[in-house]
């Protein structure tokens, strides 16, 4: 302990207790920067909660609409097939391979939101 020095010790080197004289303005600025760390923190704990469930309420939103129905209100196409994917575009030409698996893949995440939506809502 000797390594320590004496004015910067909570003890003194003889093992009893050390007093630090210090004023009382000191005392009363350290008190506010403490308690308003602890505001600043509880308040940014508050806003991350705040947005947390927003962020779970959008997805929530999201969910309301079926995979059935995702694409059908959209007029870019005018087929679809058993599941509601679309399979023509709006001028009669096919779906393209790469944009049908892209579908396909907005179609899976829409699943998987409205399984989510109607297992929360009942």
């Amino acid at each position: 302990m000797a390594w320590l020095d004496q004015a910067d010790a909570a003890f003194s080197l003889d093992g009893t207790a050390l007093v630090k004289l210090v004023p009382r303005e000191q005392l009363i600025e350290a008190r506010e920067k403490k308690l308003a760390l602890q505001d600043e923190k509880r308040q940014k704990q508050q806003a991350q909660a705040a947005e947390k469930e927003r962020k779970r309420l959008e997805k929530l939103e999201r969910g309301k609409t079926a995979p059935q129905d995702l694409f059908k209100t959209s007029d870019e196409f005018s087929k679809f097939d058993d599941q509601g994917l679309p399979t023509h575009m709006k001028d009669g030409e096919e779906v393209t391979k790469s944009r049908r698996k892209k579908l396909q893949k907005e179609w899976d995440t829409q699943k998987k939101l409205h399984e989510q939506y109607l297992k929360e809502t009942q």
